[in-house]
């Protein structure tokens, strides 16, 4: 195998490179114990060709992720909820103080600025650089793990490929957090193999900041990276550069918290902000009321058929390649792991709650599939056998028996089955927002008891009620009751209720009590109720 063929784009500046990556780390050991930081001067510059493919999967991830939330039944309620928050937003109600939010505020920020500019369309070319970012330093994390260019070249579409089947129709906020915790990521390697400046951690601080502003559960792998980090300078005896490392990091952190936190004080959203993102995002997994057995199962046949499993179980077949890299991978595990767990235990059969585990497992795959096949190369080249297949691609999908492929034409032959049989549905949401535009003035207020937030943004009507749909932020016993509770002020001009979803009996003998049922023809799923 040609050496320098194998790392023809990682440049040196200033330094002519005629050595492999492992070679380069050596040379710059000095910067661990040493005041030089040579590494400073390494660059992993990614192929232009590869660029190239990264920009047109980026192009068509993007475009996807915000046309296909338009078709509503495509739409997974929390896409849904999204939507409807930038609409919000707009219109007086603040997410965390009047509406229920488990995203970030940066996130709903920029749903509200789409909206503001008339279109949810302008998300479009936000998705794109989100989704650029994430293939960039995904290429070049594999790239640089495995010193193989091949490997992360087979490993890049299958990211953008999970993105799309795991995460059908986009508009998750994790998606958009993925591209800042990959950049941490790459920041914390190279600074593990010497290559970085202690400075550079308040670049790190501000995109773990942003990260958590889009999507607080990263929160788990930014304090799992602390901890990593600081065992490994207390292993090398760096104190005082590891506290330096600190101050750069809180640094960083304030840019972002003192930025942000000037606009949520004076919306006064701290507290709520706190308890909604931070508090029940991070105890509450569940995501549908579905059984707990069945939802297990799925999410387990989820994670092996993806191949983000596959990682995590023969870890330790890699772990000592490279002792300077083990530090990192462990980071990789340990956030695999509580990921994992938070994803088997949403109860659902959706498919993004793997989102958030994605980059994480699958680099780990790639690692593992890549230890693999040099087993396998330096197997057929000692018995001097015919060299096995150089395309690192098939032997991976080989391997998985095209298990990632089944699972985006599962997850996405489920949606368009959804889609056709819930036609009715969408047809039937149509008509009761023309009869409720109709009855009603743009400042009184509906509730739906649905999962699709159609009718609000059909509508142009507010929720009555903190949480926008029945199925999203109440999970816990106390949201229940305090939805309950809401909906009995009787602050709703309508009510509409979907007949597939179960009622609480209060709620039910409120609306008997106080409101009159409305009985059309042309709608059989719905029951729609008016204030008396």
């Amino acid at each position: 195998m040609n050496e320098t063929q194998e790392i023809h784009n990682v440049q040196v500046e200033e330094t002519s490179v005629t050595s492999s990556l492992s070679r380069l780390h050596r040379e710059h050991e000095v910067a661990d114990n040493g005041t030089e930081f040579p590494g400073e001067k390494f660059k992993l510059v990614v192929p232009w060709f590869h660029k190239l493919y990264l920009v047109l999967f980026s192009i068509i991830l993007a475009g996807l992720s915000v046309t296909v939330p338009t078709f509503f039944d495509f739409a997974s309620p929390l896409q849904m909820q999204g939507l409807y928050m930038g609409q919000a937003f707009l219109n007086g109600q603040v997410p965390y103080a009047d509406l229920f939010a488990s995203g970030g505020i940066l996130y709903y920020a920029a749903l509200a600025l789409a909206t503001f500019l008339g279109s949810s369309m302008w998300l479009i070319f936000l998705e794109f650089v989100f989704y650029f970012i994430s293939g960039i330093y995904f290429f070049k994390l594999v790239y640089f793990l495995t010193n193989r260019v091949e490997t992360a070249a087979a490993f890049t579409p299958v990211f953008y490929l999970l993105n799309f089947g795991l995460g059908l129709g986009g508009l998750y906020a994790i998606q958009w957090a993925n591209a800042f915790v990959l950049m941490g990521l790459w920041l914390l390697l190279t600074y593990f193999m010497g290559f970085r400046k202690d400075e550079w951690f308040i670049a790190y601080g501000f995109v773990a900041a942003v990260a958590i502003f889009i999507d607080v559960r990263t929160l788990v792998f930014w304090v799992l990276a602390f901890l990593v980090l600081s065992l490994h300078n207390i292993a090398k005896k760096r104190w005082k550069r590891g506290f330096y490392q600190n101050l750069c990091i809180l640094w960083g952190l304030i840019i972002v918290i003192f930025t942000v936190g000037y606009f949520a004080l004076n919306l006064q959203l701290i507290k709520p902000y706190i308890e909604q993102t931070i508090v029940y995002g991070l105890t509450h997994f569940t995501v549908d009321n579905q059984n707990l057995t069945y939802g297990l199962g799925a999410q387990l046949v989820l994670l092996l058929g993806s191949g983000l499993a596959y990682g995590i179980i023969f870890f330790f077949g890699h772990l000592g390649d490279d002792k300077e890299l083990q530090s990192f991978k462990w980071l990789l595990l340990l956030t695999s792991l509580v990921y994992a767990v938070m994803a088997v235990l949403s109860q659902t059969f959706q498919t993004y709650p793997l989102l958030i585990l994605l980059p994480f497992g699958l680099i780990l795959t790639a690692l593992a599939t890549n230890h693999g096949y040099d087993k396998k190369l330096r197997k057929s080249e000692k018995v001097f056998e015919e060299p096995i297949s150089r395309d690192i691609w098939g032997f991976f999908i080989k391997r998985h028996i095209f298990l990632p492929f089944l699972v985006v034409i599962a997850g996405v032959g489920l949606a368009t089955y959804r889609y056709v049989t819930h036609l009715g549905l969408d047809s039937e949401r149509s008509v009761i927002a023309q009869y409720i535009e109709e009855n009603s003035s743009t400042s009184d207020k509906i509730y739906v008891w649905d999962t699709s937030t159609a009718l609000y943004l059909e509508t142009g009507r507010l929720s009555a009620t903190q949480f926008v749909l029945p199925v999203e932020g109440t999970s816990s016993t106390t949201n229940q009751q305090l939805l309950e509770d809401q909906l009995l002020q009787n602050s709703a001009t309508f009510i509409v209720v979907n007949k597939s979803l179960s009622l609480p009996a209060t709620v039910q003998a409120n609306l008997d009590s106080h409101y009159e049922e409305i009985v059309s023809e042309s709608v059989s799923h719905f029951k729609i109720y008016h204030l008396n």
